[in-house]
């Protein structure tokens, strides 16, 4: 699976994304349902040994053997397919509403409410790991590098008191920057090209011109300065950037 927050990949026994911090809400559900099974092959256990306590005959013993190792055998199989049966059921219940969903998407990018955005598709998990919704992936991810660039941008400016400092704020500035020129560059775009509707390219662009109006105005960034980041990779940014607003010397 994937990180919904920043699309890292993650393992089902991470907690927390490694890379951006973030909860790993799908493994938080996982552990919980198979807390509920563990919980009810213990019960279920537990009414088994006292039947056995109860039996003196070899049959009987023989029956319960073959029952508790017939619960250890469902409980492995549910261990190991649970996360796909969540997933399956979630996705049956997106489509039953892929109408009223695809109304609601289109009205934030209308009124360009891309934070909005990101929040409504992270509210019904319908990116990363949903399946159908590939259509989705590259506004998908426009709207969470845009929540997460003004997230951090805001608390770079001191507009609200974070618990991060300048510096890693600025490191995550620029990783949301490298991941938006990515989507805007032609090479990457031919590798999906079938992603690349009307409405994804109009986004994109949206969202570069929101982020690039921000450095403009912050950082004092014109035209040709803005036209040398799409060519740097992180670590150059955060040295150019950093050296405009005073963070580097």
């Amino acid at each position: 699976m994937v990180c919904k927050h920043c699309g890292s990949q993650l393992s089902i026994a991470d907690k927390k994304c490694p890379f951006c911090g973030m909860e790993n809400t799908a493994a938080a559900e996982h552990h919980e349902a198979m807390s509920g099974y563990q919980k009810r092959f213990d019960n279920t256990r537990t009414e088994v040994l006292q039947e056995v306590k109860k039996s003196r005959k070899m049959v009987s013993m023989l029956v319960v053997i073959a029952l508790l190792a017939a619960l250890n055998v469902v409980l492995i199989l549910v261990r190991e397919n649970s996360y796909g049966i969540e997933e399956s059921l979630r996705n049956r219940d997106l489509e039953k509403k892929r109408e009223v969903i695809e109304e609601q998407v289109e009205e934030y990018i209308v009124s360009g409410n891309y934070s909005g955005l990101y929040g409504f598709f992270a509210e019904n998990k319908i990116l990363y790991i949903s399946d159908g919704w590939d259509e989705y992936d590259v506004i998908g991810t426009a709207a969470n590098v845009y929540h997460v660039f003004m997230d951090h941008f805001m608390e770079l400016q001191g507009d609200y008191a974070g618990y991060q400092t300048e510096g890693e704020n600025l490191s995550r500035i620029c990783t949301e920057l490298v991941e938006l020129y990515e989507l805007v560059n032609r090479e990457y775009r031919s590798y999906r090209p079938e992603l690349y509707d009307e409405r994804a390219v109009k986004v994109v662009a949206d969202v570069q011109e929101k982020c690039e109006t921000l450095l403009c105005a912050y950082c004092g960034l014109g035209e040709e300065e803005l036209d040398k980041l799409q060519g740097m990779d992180q670590q150059q940014m955060e040295f150019f950037i950093g050296g405009r607003i005073g963070l580097y010397e």
